[in-house]
């Protein structure tokens, strides 16, 4: 009787384990999968209408601050407004992608809907670019979160959420870009 007490405490103690662990394991995956640039193996772990609804509803909100200040000034912003935030749902539709998830992921920074211009003085190599910083731990049971942080500067550069998906599973469900409300 005292085997078959000890036997269940280890298996009770392993399957807690591996259920704390499931999520740092779920994010191992996604880092060496963005690292070999396989997106594919990314999309496996991703939510996608999620977060592209996160997405869609930080656009939203940014772009409503900006506006709110114009609107004073001009009738028709508000029809602007509209439109923008219907060239926003599309937008994000599009370009969130395995690929731009794993490329999120691996440099640490939300793409720029610009892109920056190039300068005639030579930029670090990708050997030379260092990896962004993480800090990772649960909101919840069933939330995870993974902030990621620009070695340089130390402020937050991406917030990814996972949501547990069954027992073991986890899925990114939502990315806050932190200056994007800011701005």
């Amino acid at each position: 009787m005292r085997k078959l007490i000890i036997a269940a405490v280890i298996v009770a103690a392993g399957l807690l384990s591996a259920y704390l662990a499931s999520p740092y394991w779920t994010l191992h995956r996604i880092r060496s999968a963005a690292a070999d640039g396989q997106g594919d193996r990314v999309a496996a772990y991703v939510d996608f209408p999620a977060l592209r609804e996160s997405l869609k509803g930080q656009l939203s909100i940014a772009l409503n601050k900006r506006m709110d200040s114009r609107a004073k000034d001009s009738p028709s912003a508000s029809i602007g407004q509209a439109f923008a935030v219907q060239m926003i749902n599309g937008m994000v539709d599009v370009m969130v992608s395995p690929e731009s998830v794993a490329a999120m992921i691996r440099s640490g920074k939300a793409p720029r809907a610009l892109p920056e211009p190039k300068t005639d003085h030579v930029t670090a190599s990708n050997a030379e670019r260092r990896e962004p910083r993480v800090r990772r731990g649960y909101e919840g049971l069933n939330t995870f979160q993974v902030v990621l942080v620009d070695p340089d500067t130390s402020e937050d550069t991406l917030t990814a959420v996972l949501s547990r998906d069954g027992l073991f599973g986890w899925k990114l469900t939502a990315i806050t870009v932190p200056g994007l409300l800011k701005r």
